[in-house]
């Protein structure tokens, strides 16, 4: 990975996750490249915790004013991907970043083909990763595959048709819903594709419980519980006032776990019924939200869809053979990775039951239908994003019968990610 960089003078290091004397530099680059504010002490040394968990790349110029602070930043760490039926692990990437001075020296692509390589090599079948700007990854082989929808409420005009929950809705400690909040994120993952599992630190950022946490005493926390006592549901969210009518506040929904129907039901319709809120945001919802179906007037929702999570396969047989598949039959893929990690025929074969084999071969059998698509294209196919129908016509896959491979890999919901990481 490291050859093409230092023949420009650049190293590429391990970051030491318990030296405050690496991790406080690199932090500094991190912040410099999503365009925050320099990070304070407090910051610093809580982020030490937050990311002991995580494998940290900096690549270092020798001749910068400032050789201490990295010009470019990696993270990853090993997750586990929800698929439609199953889940598999994979690599996690995030705080990816080159320093504007030296851009256009190739050094996105020796960090990410490195570490996709490293993944591979550890037997991770998929690399997964939210993105601050969509055009960048797609020449790493990553796929847009799960995206989301963002939310802006009416809420007088919306009006609740949905069911009537059983259960109550509580208001709880943020220190309450955090310690709810990783088991019930587990429940809820389970069968929701394109989830991961929560990443170290998450927690204490989403209900501001640790000392680094910017205006946490905005936030209000609430649970459902079950005729039975259960715990089903919690919901993190804070209003920002209208200075210019009070009645009319705006409540920034944060985020909501339900994991049954009625938990579901129940948060939602307490946040759209309360007192004083004209409006209701909410972002990082799925694309087919049941709430769409729960009010009387669907215009007064505004919603809009945004690519979220984006998958990159790295071995084809290890990621296809976790998920479950909609239809039986036998498939043939030739699947072209630019990056020579996981290109090559496969052989898909699906029962009745949904279950998969994988084999690679050397040319597709006579009497399969073949689909001819690059490792980008196939990363959006596997947790059910878009239809094989949609790719073909948008010319970005070439197959013997567009509406067969649909149907191999269709699903019953739509994919979703809850969070940024």
């Amino acid at each position: 990975m490291s050859d093409a960089l230092v023949q420009q003078g650049l190293a590429v290091e391990r970051v030491d996750n318990a030296a405050r004397a690496e991790n406080d530099p690199w932090l500094s680059a991190v912040a410099r490249g999503f365009l925050e504010e320099e990070p304070g002490e407090v910051r610093r040394e809580a982020f030490v915790g937050h990311t002991a968990h995580r494998r940290k790349l900096g690549v270092y110029d020798a001749t910068s004013p400032q050789p201490e602070i990295p010009v470019a930043t990696f993270a990853s760490w090993p997750s586990e991907l929800t698929v439609p039926g199953g889940s598999v692990a994979a690599s996690a990437i995030s705080a990816v970043t080159v320093a504007p001075t030296h851009r256009r020296r190739g050094i996105l692509r020796a960090l990410m083909a490195g570490e996709l390589r490293t993944a591979a090599a550890l037997g991770l079948p998929v690399a997964v990763l939210t993105v601050s700007e969509s055009t960048i990854y797609g020449r790493f082989g990553f796929g847009s595959a799960a995206t989301v929808a963002n939310w802006d409420i009416r809420v007088r005009r919306a009006g609740w048709i949905g069911p009537e929950a059983p259960g109550r809705v509580d208001f709880i400690s943020r220190e309450q819903a955090r310690e709810l909040a990783e088991a019930l994120h587990e429940r809820v993952r389970a069968s929701s594709a394109g989830e991961i599992a929560l990443p170290e630190g998450h927690l204490n950022r989403f209900f501001g419980t640790s000392p680094d946490a910017e205006k946490a005493e905005r936030l209000r926390t609430i649970q459902y519980r079950s005729p039975a006592g259960e715990v089903d549901g919690i919901a993190v969210y804070r209003v920002v006032e209208n200075p210019d009518d009070f009645s009319e506040s705006t409540l920034e929904l944060s985020w909501l776990l339900a994991a049954t129907d009625d938990a579901y039901a129940g948060l939602w319709r307490f946040l759209l019924e309360m007192d004083l809120i004209g409006r209701l945001r909410a972002s990082e919802l799925a694309v087919d939200e049941p709430l769409w179906w729960m009010i009387a007037d669907q215009r007064a929702a505004t919603i809009t869809i945004t690519d979220h999570e984006y998958v990159r396969i790295l071995d084809v047989p290890g990621a296809l053979a976790s998920r479950r598949f909609g239809a039986a039959d036998t498939i043939a893929l030739e699947v072209d990775d630019p990056l020579g990690i996981a290109g090559g025929t496969f052989v898909l074969t699906t029962d009745a039951d949904g279950g998969a084999v994988v084999d690679a071969v050397e040319a597709p059998p006579a009497n399969a239908p073949v689909v001819r698509l690059g490792i980008r294209e196939l990363s959006s196919l596997l947790l059910g994003t878009v239809s094989a129908v949609t790719l073909a016509r948008a010319g970005r896959i070439e197959a013997d019968d567009p509406t067969r491979i649909a149907r191999v890999f269709q699903t019953t919901e739509a994919p979703r990610l809850s969070f940024w990481y």
